[in-house]
């Protein structure tokens, strides 16, 4: 994939093509050079040589070698708390091509909601109430409009129409 010329003591590389490598080849590239202990700023340089614009950025290059010096040996992100777990099985492809098959025109959010499902039972529901984001978005919903209520409403409510408009349109959400 690269050439590399000596010129004046240096060798000099160069991109036989135009790569756009993966980042998780880059980082395979990353683990080796650090393996063979070559610098942060090296390994970006020579990685810009070889992928050009489709190379990491010198603070990511510096972060995984430091990753790789500690001893880590997976190449892929790590899990952020937060992130969205999807589980990705054939039956939920093959539904979703039926869909996207029989109307070219579907939205995403269409998709989303068809896919979904609907709530079939009394407990199905209670499990979706009792999950930790709804729980935690009803308790912002309840404090904030206790809030309003208490404090903005006698300061700001005989002069701004906006406080109780407000007070309504989050308790008209919250159900």
């Amino acid at each position: 994939m690269v050439s590399g010329l000596r010129e004046g003591g240096r060798t000099s590389y160069r991109p036989l093509l135009n790569m756009q490598a993966s980042k998780k080849e880059q980082r395979r590239v990353i683990r080796f050079l650090t393996a063979e202990g070559v610098a942060g700023l090296e390994m970006h340089r020579r990685m810009k040589a070889v992928c050009s614009e489709y190379s990491l950025l010198h603070s990511s290059v510096v972060e995984w070698r430091k990753r790789f010096l500690e001893g880590r040996e997976l190449l892929e992100d790590d899990v952020r708390p937060g992130q969205a777990h999807r589980v990705i099985i054939t039956e939920i492809i093959a539904e979703v091509n039926t869909l996207v098959l029989n109307n070219r025109r579907i939205a995403e959010d269409e998709i989303h909601r068809l896919l979904e499902g609907t709530v079939d039972s009394i407990e199905r529901l209670g499990q979706l109430l009792l999950q930790p984001g709804f729980v935690v978005y009803m308790t912002v919903i309840i404090f904030a409009s206790c809030f309003l209520v208490v404090f903005c409403v006698p300061r700001y409510g005989s002069s701004n129409v906006v406080v109780y408009i407000l007070i309504c349109s989050m308790i008209v959400h919250y159900l």
